[in-house]
């Protein structure tokens, strides 16, 4: 897509933006952008300055109450105007750091506003809901589509609940050209994953960042949480969120007693 349709003035601008998707949990390209903004008299600059100084202090700290003021007055008086640059999606998401991290998409948008999304915002968290017919219908041309599409680089936790997804729908996901490779966080509730799927996450090279795995209210087994256990790929993972599986109290506190990293209960980390 051509950046100026993408709202920006120039290809400098563009490149200052990639920057910060590409490495989102650093500041300092949101500070260059600012540097950027203000010196072209664009109050965002200022906005984007503020945050950055607010995530960065101590609730203790005495510039917090000064610097939360100017938030609001920013915020107030310009807001509506940055959010209108924003994807129709993202409108109603709150700024974190001068930029909006969060999106929360049904199908249709995700297919509709991949592209424009994975250039424009540093996402680093996409919830995506699944269609109305997706219980009734097969789901794996769905998977297809979501392989196909642009995720941004920045991207740490991706939700995919109630999608009903097998076996098959997940390797595909896995598998798509474009499937995120800085993941933190999957979290794949309410699907219909059995062995062959924990398999295929055991397999995928692409969630070596992998800190989180959230399968709850699935169809695993203990042959597919061993896999997942002792998977170099999944070697990271600190959390294998399992509950409501098809493990008995025998499998569950074997595995607790081995592994020793496997939460049973519904985590409120996701």
């Amino acid at each position: 897509m051509p950046q100026k349709a993408l709202g920006f003035a120039c290809q400098q601008e563009y490149g200052l933006l990639q920057a910060i998707i590409e490495d989102p949990d650093d500041d300092m390209p949101r500070l260059i952008y600012a540097d950027w903004l203000e010196e072209r008299g664009d109050a965002r600059g200022e906005f984007i300055r503020v945050q950055c100084s607010l995530a960065r202090l101590s609730g203790d700290d005495p510039e917090i109450s000064s610097l939360r003021q100017r938030e609001q007055e920013l915020h107030d008086e310009y807001a509506d105007t940055w959010r209108r640059r924003l994807p129709p999606p993202l409108r109603s998401q709150r700024f974190v750091r001068g930029f909006v991290e969060t999106a929360q998409l049904d199908f249709e948008s995700f297919l509709r506003y991949h592209d424009v999304i994975s250039q424009t915002s540093p996402i680093r968290t996409l919830n995506l809901s699944p269609p109305d017919d997706v219980f009734a219908t097969n789901v794996l041309p769905y998977a297809t589509q979501i392989g196909r599409c642009c995720f941004p680089k920045s991207l740490r936790k991706l939700k995919l609940h109630g999608w009903y997804l097998g076996d098959s729908e997940l390797t595909v996901l896995l598998t798509g050209e474009n499937f995120p490779d800085h993941l933190e966080t999957l979290s794949l509730r309410r699907n219909v994953i059995h062995d062959r799927g924990a398999a295929a996450l055991a397999n995928c090279s692409r969630l070596r960042s992998l800190r989180v795995l959230d399968l709850v209210g699935n169809q695993i087994t203990w042959l597919g949480a061993e896999a997942m256990l002792r998977s170099k790929s999944l070697a990271g993972v600190r959390s294998f969120c399992l509950d409501r599986n098809l493990l008995s109290m025998r499998e569950i506190n074997e595995i607790r007693e081995r592994f020793g990293r496997v939460d049973f209960g519904i985590s409120g980390m996701i």
